[in-house]
């Protein structure tokens, strides 16, 4: 529910343009918001004909008007001063500080271009949905710096932006002195904005639990699709890389959709039943000199259906032979049975020195 909600408010700010085409901006934080919500084809159906970087270099592009979605509004006056765009619809992530706006402001007017900016929004969509009930708030050493205020502000500002998109105040539940703080500054975040409906009785529940109260599930060796393939290959925001090929992880791929939990034997499986399926759908439908007009006509309606799940089944099979391969050379399935059913001194030296760190 949450990613299809923020997906929903995201598409509405990126036609909110009355203009039928235009330009979109990002900086790599809402990059990796936007990468796993929409497809290229979900943004031309915006009219977003192009998106750049915001730290990149760019030409000016005359008589085009520009959307931006950003974290950081405080450096956006040099592409107005530089004239880069037609026009400029400023849309936040988060709430935009008041000294970035003021400034902006002042800097615009005294060259007589403040009217070139013609919205500028707050959004709170300040976090990262990655499945219907997965998310993250994308904080870079999150844990080591658990202590550190402003680590605690952006855990804040991004909370505050689900529940905005949840439109619910939460029940909050805290386990410790820095949980309880941490709760504490975002009942207060909420207390001091106008940002929910009143009326609304629908309440979430929010239970902050201190990373230190489990140590253990970090180390232990795992054997579900997506903790093994975050584990043994570079998994980031719904994409995975292998041998320097990007493979998108598509929440609404009913393969990785029913799977990604499931035990990595039983998921290799099915991935081959889903090829074997594969194939006898596409001889049944393959067609010779002697097939009517009504099995190509069908033959042409199934194509991109049929493109798409042969997609998803070569993708599934190149994951699964990169991590039996890895598997193998590792022997992450002989420590897997020792962890679960115990091991003796000569069990334990058969498995590699650099997995044996982790019976520790």
């Amino acid at each position: 529910m949450l990613r299809n909600l923020q997906k929903s408010r995201i598409l509405s700010f990126l036609n909110s343009n009355p203009y039928p085409w235009k330009v979109l901006i990002l900086d790599k934080h809402t990059q990796s918001i936007i990468s796993p919500l929409l497809k290229s084809k979900e943004l031309r159906d915006c009219g977003i004909t192009a998106y750049f970087l915001f730290s990149s270099y760019r030409q000016p592009i005359a008589n085009t008007p520009a959307l931006y979605f950003v974290s950081n509004i405080s450096e956006i006056s040099k592409d107005v001063l530089n004239s880069l765009y037609f026009e400029y619809n400023i849309h936040c992530v988060n709430s935009i500080q008041r000294k970035d706006l003021e400034s902006l402001a002042l800097t615009l007017s005294k060259k007589c271009v403040a009217n070139q900016i013609t919205q500028v929004y707050d959004q709170y969509v300040d976090f990262i949905s990655l499945q219907d009930d997965l998310y993250t708030l994308d904080i870079p050493d999150s844990y080591y710096l658990k202590e550190s205020r402003e680590i605690w502000k952006s855990i804040v500002s991004s909370m505050l932006s689900i529940f905005v998109t949840l439109d619910s105040v939460p029940y909050i539940f805290s386990t410790d002195e820095t949980t309880n703080t941490i709760c504490k500054m975002i009942k207060d975040k909420m207390a001091n904005n106008k940002l929910f409906d009143n009326k609304s009785h629908k309440r979430s529940l929010l239970i902050m639990v201190n990373r230190d109260y489990d140590v253990f599930t970090p180390i232990q060796h795992v054997w579900s699709y997506s903790a093994l393939m975050d584990d043994l290959l570079t998994l980031e925001n719904n994409k995975i890389v292998i041998n320097n090929k990007t493979y998108d992880l598509d929440p609404s791929d009913p393969l990785w959709k029913d799977n990604r939990n499931e035990y990595f034997p039983l998921v290799v499986e099915k991935v081959e039943a889903a090829l074997l399926e594969y194939k006898k759908e596409m001889a049944l439908r393959s067609i010779d000199n002697k097939s009517d007009k009504k099995a190509i006509t069908d033959l042409l309606d199934k194509t991109p259906e049929l493109a798409k799940k042969n997609e998803s089944v070569n993708s599934h099979i190149t994951i699964c032979l990169e991590m039996v391969d890895i598997i193998k050379k590792r022997n992450i399935d002989e420590f897997y049975r020792i962890e679960k059913t115990g091991y003796s001194d000569e069990e334990l030296m058969t498995v590699p020195k650099k997995e044996q760190i982790k019976i520790f």
